[in-house]
């Protein structure tokens, strides 16, 4: 019985040490990393950079595969969908991408919504303005805002809001890639349009303190919300949770001006606001 149970744990050693080898940490990133699929070039990982405008596409050895700065301002609320290679046009030897969201004017409370399309080297090859993919009908019920079909590749944008709710039907040159319906349109951002993430903060324009209103998607417990200045540069920082829904922000040691400030999700999300401080 004593060699039997030494026998035991001799096993159950190795097999522990065996598992605790097969899994080990190759690389870390700053920021949330997504798959990536490409048509040409394959398989590679994503990162976003909400506050630069900018994301990496790596390779699936790590080294930089492409540095793209999106032709928008950062301070603009937008989201990057598609990321592509024969998509949007017919040359698969650039990259091109989707960005849709709403564009801040000089007063805070108002934006116009569009949705561009650029090629990797900063090229517009698409622009409406007014318009989002779905605008927000679409995404409620799950329906992609791309499809194939056999007559062709097609892509849906509508009004977000508005008396009348109609959709534009747009042909595309390329396909969408039979292996994900979706196509890098992260399932993070789906879900928490279809939740309706509250993140917003009144005043806005700000004098001496505002309140930051947030809410936090089914599953996540706590984020951080950072103020930054216009160049991105981190000022405050503060940790939330999901037992309180506000944040209020003394304004007073801030120098009047523009600011940005966003909601950091655990698994890499984000949401970008911009605010106005007045003295």
């Amino acid at each position: 019985m004593k060699t039997f149970t030494h026998c035991v744990g001799f096993l159950l050693v190795l097999v522990s040490s065996l598992a605790s080898g097969q899994i080990t940490l190759v690389d870390t990133y700053p920021l949330g990393v997504y798959p990536l699929f490409l048509e040409t070039s394959g398989t590679k990982l994503m990162t976003e950079n909400h506050i630069t405008g900018t994301f990496t596409i790596y390779n699936l050895n790590h080294s930089i595969f492409r540095n793209i700065t999106i032709p928008i301002l950062p301070h603009h609320d937008y989201h990057v969908a598609y990321v592509t290679e024969t998509l949007f046009d017919t040359d698969s030897t650039t990259v091109e991408y989707m960005v849709y969201g709403k564009m801040d004017s000089l007063n805070a409370n108002n934006y116009w919504l569009y949705t561009s399309i650029f090629s990797d080297n900063g090229t517009l090859l698409f622009h409406v303005d007014s318009m989002n993919p779905g605008g927000g009908q679409v995404l409620d019920r799950d329906i992609r805002p791309i499809y194939n079909s056999d007559s062709g590749t097609y892509l849906m944008l509508s009004p977000s809001f508005g008396p009348n709710i109609f959709t534009n039907i747009y042909s595309l040159p390329g396909r969408l890639p039979a292996c994900c319906s979706l196509n890098n349109l992260q399932s993070s951002m789906i879900e928490y349009s279809r939740q309706k993430l509250q993140f917003s903060n009144s005043p806005n324009p700000a004098i001496d303190k505002t309140i930051i209103h947030y809410s936090l998607p089914d599953g996540i417990r706590d984020g951080k919300i950072m103020i930054y200045t216009m160049e991105g540069s981190p000022i405050k920082e503060y940790s939330v949770s999901r037992e309180f829904s506000t944040l209020e922000l003394n304004c007073s040691d801030l120098p009047s001006g523009n600011y940005l400030y966003d909601l950091l999700l655990p698994n890499g999300h984000r949401e970008v606001r911009k605010m106005i401080v007045i003295h």
